[in-house]
């Protein structure tokens, strides 16, 4: 009976794997992307800063403001299942600060960049051939390196931080190429567009 059981345990478990194998087959398995996002979380951040150093030295004459080229995105991701797929990202943003002086006029700059690497995953609500709907997260490392200009100052800085996004929903349109729009918050945007290459 033990015997039994375990051959047909066996004979299930190959079943399962190969209707598994098969449905994963029946759409692209795997895909890179490029992309662009806007309002990331360090522009965020930075404009909150900015905005507090703004109110608390307004007696003081300092005004602030930063600016963002977005970020663009470099990613690739592979489904392990229908519904999940896993990956990774690399971004790159590139931020501008200035403040001035409100008497004397005289200019301080800060550049930032911030080079992103994240792993990622997704979950398929909608998979199907040409159309997904789906939701993702990720996690990762955020380097920073910052270069403040004032005057005959010129210093440097670099940082790490923990980087992640969370992407409420996202959708995909496409067969060989696709294009997508994700909405979500973290280092790739609250607003992420793009178009990716998917391949067996």
């Amino acid at each position: 009976m033990k015997k039994l059981n375990a051959n047909g345990l066996a004979i299930l478990s190959l079943i399962l794997l190969l209707f598994a194998t098969a449905e994963v087959k029946a759409q692209k398995k795997s895909r890179i992307y490029v992309a662009y996002g806007t309002q990331t979380h360090q522009e965020t951040l930075d404009n909150a800063v900015d905005f507090s150093m703004s109110a608390m030295s307004a007696f003081q004459g300092d005004l602030n403001s930063t600016e963002s080229a977005g970020v663009f995105l470099l990613g690739y991701s592979t489904a392990i299942s229908p519904k999940i797929e896993v990956g990774g990202v690399v971004g790159y943003e590139s931020l501008k600060g200035e403040s001035y002086a409100l008497f004397t006029r005289e200019k301080s700059e800060l550049k930032t960049s911030v080079i992103t690497v994240m792993a990622e995953a997704k979950y398929n609500y909608i998979n199907k051939e040409k159309m997904r709907l789906y939701s993702g997260v990720g996690i990762g490392a955020a380097f920073l390196n910052a270069k403040l200009t004032s005057g005959t100052l010129n210093e440097s800085n670099s940082s790490t931080e923990f980087a992640f996004q969370i992407d409420g929903i996202g959708f995909s349109y496409g067969d060989k190429f696709a294009v997508f729009a994700n909405a979500g918050y973290g280092y790739k945007g609250i607003a992420t567009v793009g178009v990716s290459y998917n391949f067996d």
